[in-house]
């Protein structure tokens, strides 16, 4: 993504989210409590997605910009990925134990503010974006 952002970088993210996304709904109590954070940042990306294809491109300043965002989203949802395959990987029986349990919650708290937080920049990017589209078409 060093190079600028392409439609393809925005499926990328985009893809992998659902798939997190999918995977942590389907997982134990832990990573369900993370769900609604990573369902909340695929709607993000999507949008992002769709306003990015629609746009006549953007500023080499603002396609650095959402570069950057885009590395820090990949960053902390291969994070999530990392813990939950690897979570998985303890099998049924450890998952019942109070110590499986307790394993790796400190972690899922980061990388759950992590989430929260990517969201919330890629929201406020897009709001900037809207608002300077706003402006195109009004002068």
């Amino acid at each position: 993504m060093s190079f600028g952002v392409s439609i393809s970088d925005l499926i990328q993210v985009g893809t992998l989210s659902w798939n997190l996304y999918r995977g942590c709904r389907d997982s134990s109590d832990e990573f369900k409590r993370i769900c609604q954070e990573v369902a909340a940042l695929h709607v993000v990306v999507k949008e992002t997605e769709e306003q990015f294809a629609e746009s006549r491109g953007l500023s080499p300043t603002r396609d650095h910009r959402l570069g950057v965002l885009l590395e820090g989203t990949n960053d902390v949802l291969q994070d999530l990925k990392k813990l939950l395959d690897s979570y998985e990987s303890l099998g049924t029986q450890a998952q019942r134990t109070w110590d499986r349990m307790r394993w790796g919650l400190e972690d899922l708290a980061d990388v759950r503010n992590r989430l929260i937080s990517n969201t919330t920049l890629i929201t406020a990017f897009n709001s900037a974006l809207a608002r300077f589209a706003t402006y195109l078409i009004r002068c």
